[in-house]
């Protein structure tokens, strides 16, 4: 019996994952290697997103997911990487995030910014879609809130 159950719960993790094309995964969400010496006050202002994971369970359930700089130059590109782990079914869930200044990227900072998502655990670029920034897909002009959460070394709050 436990068996039986083990395997459906397999099928159903499989028919989400396909079905939707979120990036879900067993195992939990591993320690990644963030900017050092990052400068929250530079990262503040207009980003707009270039790629980014798909994210269908923000759709229908926003479950928060907090986020790290995983590398920027501030003025052209930002890798943002966030991942929260479902502790009850064993999966993660893993969004990135590619950002740019304007709603382009020019190649090169494309480039660093393919490498660097690729260079965090569980994640590759083959996972991204591309952002329509048309007049049609942006009628309407929406904000995030982000606030920091500082840590000092100890990694307190």
């Amino acid at each position: 019996m436990y068996g039986q159950q083990y395997l459906l719960h397999l099928l159903l993790v499989i028919c989400l994952v396909f079905c939707n094309g979120q990036v879900l995964q067993f195992g939990t969400c591993p320690d990644v290697k963030t900017m050092q010496y990052f400068d929250v006050e530079e990262f503040l202002g207009q980003w707009y997103e270039i790629e980014r994971f798909p994210i269908w369970y923000e759709q229908y359930d926003p479950i928060g997911i907090p986020f790290s700089v995983i590398s920027t130059d501030y003025k052209n590109y930002a890798v943002v990487y966030g991942c929260k782990n479902n502790e009850s079914l064993g999966l993660k869930y893993i969004s990135a995030w590619i950002l740019s200044r304007q709603s382009t990227l020019p190649e090169e900072y494309l480039s660093l910014a393919y490498r660097d998502v690729n260079s965090v655990p569980s994640v590759s670029q083959i996972y991204m879609e591309k952002v329509n920034h048309s007049a049609t897909r942006c009628s309407s002009y929406w904000t995030a809130h982000i606030q920091p959460i500082y840590f000092n070394q100890d990694g307190q709050k």
